[in-house]
């Protein structure tokens, strides 16, 4: 059985501005310290911020419009 791994953090900064990313950085950084205990990838909030940060990019790239 394979184990799920977490969404990597995208590199690539495209559709992403200096106030969003300072506050992703934040709220990823307490979550960290102050958040909920290891959870399953599925319900992880660090896992749910990755994934939105990486749809984000993906969107900006293919110059797709932006849900929310």
């Amino acid at each position: 059985m394979s184990e799920a791994r977490p969404t990597p953090i995208p590199t690539d900064k495209a559709g992403l501005s200096l106030g969003y990313r300072f506050v992703w950085r934040l709220q990823y950084t307490l979550l960290a310290w102050g958040g909920p205990a290891q959870m399953p990838l599925h319900r992880d909030p660090r896992e749910r911020m990755r994934r939105e940060r990486t749809a984000r990019v993906q969107a900006a790239r293919t110059g797709q419009p932006q849900a929310g």
